[in-house]
């Protein structure tokens, strides 16, 4: 049996690493997020064999334009889909994010957009201690989340 599995059992997997069913509550701590992420990123997936076609997404600042205005802060999976001739036809992410309140210390973090892929230069562990060593993870230890979600879309 192959332990590659297909990009739409991506959430499934990533839900069931975290032990965080849909629609579950609470939201899950920042530690057990980031240890799932950690778990998530060694999950082999059936991605096309081209340049940042499999890559992770750190990513957080304020966001008033959304429906839900907040400061979010989160990581997603990203992976290029191919159609049948090997071009690209789309991505695919799987998300696991937290919305905050929108502060005023929070709003002085700024925003970050940090990528990663998995045949870049930099390995997965260099990312993901820059990712674990970043000064959000501190300023939101002690506040309560508006909500968490983890979703899989295509973009």
């Amino acid at each position: 049996m192959s332990n590659i599995h297909q990009v739409a059992q991506a959430e499934m997997i990533f839900r069931e690493l975290l032990r965080w069913p849909r629609g579950g509550s609470p939201a899950p701590s920042h530690q057990d997020f980031l240890a799932a992420v950690r778990r998530f990123a060694a999950v082999e997936f059936d991605i096309a064999d081209a340049p940042n076609s499999d890559g992770f997404l750190f990513e957080y600042g304020t966001y008033r334009s959304l429906p839900d205005p907040g400061f979010g802060v989160g990581i997603a999976r990203q992976f290029e889909i191919v159609d049948e001739s090997g071009d690209h036809d789309h991505f695919i992410q799987v998300w696991g994010e937290y919305l905050y309140p929108i502060e005023s210390d929070l709003e002085e973090l700024g925003k970050i957009v940090l990528w990663w892929f998995r045949d870049g230069p930099v390995p997965f562990d260099d990312w993901f201690s820059a990712v674990l060593a970043n000064p959000v993870w501190d300023a939101l230890a002690h506040r309560p989340p508006l909500r968490f979600y983890i979703e899989q879309e295509t973009v």
